[in-house]
C-alpha cells in the first residue's frame, strides 16, 4: 500500500485491475474502496466487478466524482480490496487528479505574466505553480477547491522574450483576459502598440520617498526607459509615471530604490496589457491625451499573515485539570478543550497530542502517567468511552469522578452532589436519576454500562461532534504520545505548569515525519536528549526542554515558548530543487550596526511547497536589518536594509523588502575575516 500510486483522472470512466487470486474467470466479486489509513472502517465506495477471462484479476469500472466523497475523505488516494469466494485480496493504491486551468489577472486586471502562483487547498496541501507569459495556469492537482494567490515574479521565467503565438483552439485564449484571434495566428496581422505617452501608476503611499524611479523595458520591442521620481505625478494612493511608448512586445516594470536597488514588479504584453484611459484598481481616468494606462501596481507586502507558513496553534491542559496522579480530566479541562474543537472546525487541519510531567519521580513511572493523560485527552477529542473505562479500571478512579461527572451533566435546578468519594444515598439517587434519563435500569449503582453512558455525556460538554481519529498524528498506530519528565518548563522538581497535555493543531504540509517516539519505551527518549552541556538555562523565553524532537516541534507554538506570531516577521525562502542553498546552510539576518544577529538553519524552517518559512522574532523598532543565506561558498544577499519591525504591522504602508545590493555575494574567506 505504500508503493507508487496509479494516477487516474477524475470524472473519466476507468477500469481498474484488482488482484483476486484463486477465483474463476467470470466470477462475480465485490471491490471495496478504502482510504489507506482507514482500512478497518467502512469503505468509501463498493463496486461490483467480474473476474476477467484469464482469471486472477477483477475488472472494476468506476467514474470517480470527488464531490460525492469530499466531506468524508482526507485525500483522493485509495486502496481497493477484492472480496469473493471467501477470499480477500488487496490491490495497490490508486490516486485521482483533476486539472486546474485558469487565466489569471493582476490587481490592475492585466494578464499576470510569469508569476509564481500558490493554489491554496481547502483541504490538503497547497500547490505551488507559475503562470506563463499570457497569465495562464494549467496543472494537474488533487481534486478539491482552491483559492489562487499571486506571488512574486517567476525566477525561472524569461519574461523579456517574444510571446509565443496564441493557439486559437486553446479554450484559455477565450477566457476574457487574452483575446483569441478571429483568424489563424499565422494569418493574423500583428497588433500595433497604442500611441504614447503611456502611464504607469504605482499605488503606494511612499511618504519616505524610497522610490527613486520606475523603469519600463522590453527586449523584444527594443525599449528601455527610466522615469525619475521628480518627473512623477502624485495621484490618490501613489505615484504616476509617464513614458514615451514603443512597439508591441512583452514589457517589464521595475522599481528603482534609493539610487541603484531594483525590484521587479511585473511583466505584461502590450497591447494586451493596456487599458485605454482608465485603471481598474484606481478607478480614475488617465490624463488627457494619454495612450492608455499600462498598469496600476500595488507595492510588495510582507506581513505577519503571509501565504506561507503553515498554520499551527496549540492548547494546554495543565496539571490542575487532572485529578492527582490520575488521567481523569476535570470539568475545567473539558471546557478548555472547546478551543481545540473550535480550531479543528477547519477540516484541513490535523492535530497531535503530547503528555508531559514534572521531574519528580522515576522516569518510567512518569512516562506511563503522561501517556495515560494524553490517552485520556485523546478519548475526549474522539469521544471514546472505552478508553476511559480502561483507565477507570487501571487507575481505580472510584466514586469521586462519578460524582464530578454527574454534577457536570445534571439538569438545571437539581442539587449538586458532594464530591467526597462516598457512595451515599444522595450519590445513589443521582446515579438512578441519570440512568432513568439514559433509558438504563435505575439501579443506583455505577455499573459498566452506566459509566460508559456517563463518560460520553461528560465528553460532549466539550463538543457534540467528535474529531475523527484519523485527523490525529499517529505514533506507530497510537494517536497520542507521552514524553514523561523530559520536557518540563523548569528543572526545579514539583511544578504544576510542567504537568500538562499539549494539543497542537497544524496544517498537514507542516506535519513532522519520522518521529522516533514510542509508547512505553524510554529508549528513543534517551537517544534524543540534549547533551548536559547543551541543556538550556530555563527562563520565561527558554523552557527546559531536553528532548530535541519535542523542542523542535514546540518551537513553532507560542504556548510552548515559541514565537508570538503577532510580533514576528515571517519570511519565505525559496528552497526548490534548483535553489543555490541547501538544508545545511543558514538564513542570516543582521542589524545595520551588526549588534543584533539572528541565524536560522534552513533545515529548521517550515517547508511549504518550494518555500521554507521562518519566524524572525522580535525585530527591534527603529532598527534596519538585511537578510542573506550563508553557504559553504559565501554569503548570498536576499534583501537590503529595511525596518523589519514595521513589516509586522499590516497597516503600515512601508511593507516591502528592498532588493539587496547588486552582486551581493561575499566569499567565505571574507566572512571568516
Amino acid at each position: 500500500m505504500a508503493g507508487q500510486a496509479i494516477k487516474l483522472k477524475c470524472g473519466v470512466p476507468v477500469t481498474i485491475a484488482v488482484p483476486c487470486a484463486g477465483l474463476d474467470p467470470g466470477a462475480k466479486v465485490t471491490v471495496k474502496v478504502f482510504e489507506p489509513h482507514a482500512m478497518g472502517g467502512d469503505p468509501v465506495e463498493t463496486i461490483d466487478a467480474t473476474v476477467d477471462e484469464a482469471g486472477g484479476v477483477a475488472q472494476a469500472k468506476w467514474t470517480y466524482d470527488h464531490s460525492k466523497y469530499a466531506d468524508k475523505v482526507s485525500a483522493a488516494r485509495y486502496v481497493l480490496v477484492c472480496e469473493g469466494a471467501g477470499r480477500t485480496t488487496i490491490g495497490g493504491p490508486v490516486e485521482f487528479f483533476d486539472t486546474f486551468k485558469a487565466t489569471l489577472k493582476d490587481s490592475a486586471g492585466h494578464p499576470a505574466s510569469c508569476r509564481l502562483v500558490m493554489l491554496h487547498a481547502a483541504r490538503g496541501a497547497d500547490v505551488p505553480t507559475a503562470s506563463d507569459p499570457y497569465g495562464k495556469v494549467n496543472i494537474d492537482v488533487p481534486p478539491g477547491t482552491y483559492v489562487v494567490e499571486l506571488l512574486g515574479p517567476d525566477p525561472q521565467a524569461s519574461p523579456s522574450k517574444d510571446l509565443p503565438p496564441i493557439d486559437p483552439d486553446d479554450p484559455l485564449a477565450n477566457a476574457g483576459v487574452v483575446p483569441s484571434p478571429a483568424t489563424p495566428a499565422d494569418e493574423q496581422p500583428e497588433p500595433d502598440a497604442p500611441a504614447g505617452p503611456w502611464t504607469v501608476r504605482v499605488l503606494w503611499p511612499d511618504d519616505e520617498k524610497l522610490i527613486d524611479a520606475v523603469r519600463l523595458s522590453s527586449t523584444a520591442a527594443g525599449y528601455d526607459e527610466t522615469v525619475p521620481r521628480s518627473a512623477a505625478k502624485l495621484v490618490d494612493g501613489g505615484l504616476e509615471f509617464t513614458f514615451k511608448g514603443g512597439d508591441a512586445g512583452l514589457y517589464d516594470v521595475d522599481l528603482v530604490w534609493q539610487g541603484d536597488k531594483v525590484q521587479h514588479l511585473t511583466s505584461f504584453p502590450i497591447p494586451d496589457g493596456v487599458q485605454d484611459g482608465t485603471t481598474t484598481s484606481a478607478g480614475d481616468a488617465a490624463p488627457a491625451g494619454s495612450g492608455g494606462v499600462l498598469t496600476s501596481l500595488p507595492g510588495y507586502a510582507c506581513t505577519d499573515d503571509p501565504p506561507g507558513p503553515p498554520k499551527k496553534t496549540c492548547h494546554e491542559l495543565s496539571g490542575g485539570h487532572f485529578d492527582f496522579d490520575r488521567a481523569f480530566v476535570r470539568p475545567d479541562g473539558i471546557a478548555a478543550l472547546q478551543g481545540v474543537f473550535s480550531d479543528l472546525q477547519d477540516a484541513s487541519l490535523r492535530a497531535m497530542v503530547f503528555g508531559h510531567t514534572d521531574t519528580v519521580g522515576a522516569e518510567d513511572y512518569n512516562k506511563a502517567l503522561s501517556e495515560r493523560r494524553a490517552r485520556s485527552v485523546t478519548a475526549v477529542l474522539t469521544q471514546d468511552p472505552d478508553s476511559w473505562e480502561d483507565l477507570y479500571t487501571k487507575e481505580k478512579w472510584g466514586t469521586k469522578p462519578i460524582q464530578v461527572m454527574l454534577n457536570a451533566v445534571r439538569p438545571d435546578g437539581t442539587d449538586k452532589l458532594d464530591e467526597d468519594g462516598q457512595l451515599g444515598p444522595k450519590t445513589q439517587a443521582g446515579i438512578s436519576d441519570f440512568q432513568t434519563r439514559q433509558g438504563l435500569p435505575a439501579s443506583g449503582q455505577a455499573d459498566a454500562a452506566t459509566r460508559r453512558a456517563l463518560y460520553l455525556a461528560y465528553m460532549k460538554k466539550a463538543s457534540d461532534t467528535p474529531i475523527d481519529v484519523s485527523r490525529l498524528k499517529s505514533f506507530d498506530g497510537t494517536p497520542y504520545m507521552g514524553c514523561g519528565v523530559f520536557n518540563p518548563f523548569t528543572p526545579k522538581g514539583a511544578d504544576e505548569k510542567s504537568r500538562r497535555v499539549v494539543i497542537m493543531s497544524f496544517d498537514p504540509s507542516s506535519e513532522p515525519v519520522g518521529l522516533p517516539c514510542k509508547i512505553g519505551d524510554l529508549g528513543p527518549c534517551h537517544q534524543n536528549l540534549l547533551p548536559d552541556d547543551q541543556i538550556p538555562v530555563a527562563n520565561d523565553r527558554n523552557p527546559y526542554f531536553r528532548c530535541k524532537v519535542f523542542r523542535d516541534i514546540a518551537s513553532h507554538c507560542p504556548c510552548n515558548q515559541g514565537p508570538d506570531v503577532a510580533a514576528t516577521f515571517q519570511y519565505g525562502l525559496y528552497t526548490g530543487a534548483d535553489a543555490a542553498w541547501g538544508p545545511n546552510d543558514k538564513l542570516h539576518v543582521v542589524s545595520e550596526d551588526g549588534t543584533d544577529v539572528k541565524d536560522y538553519p534552513i533545515s529548521s524552517g517550515q517547508p511549504s511547497g518550494d518555500l521554507t518559512w521562518f519566524s524572525i522574532a522580535d525585530p527591534k523598532t527603529g532598527v534596519r536589518y538585511k537578510g542573506s543565506v550563508v553557504t559553504a561558498n559565501g554569503e548570498i544577499g536576499l534583501w537590503g536594509l529595511v525596518e523589519l519591525a514595521r513589516l509586522t504591522d499590516p497597516s503600515d504602508p512601508q511593507q516591502y523588502l528592498p532588493a539587496p545590493d547588486p552582486q551581493y555575494v561575499v566569499p567565505q574567506d571574507e566572512l571568516a575575516s
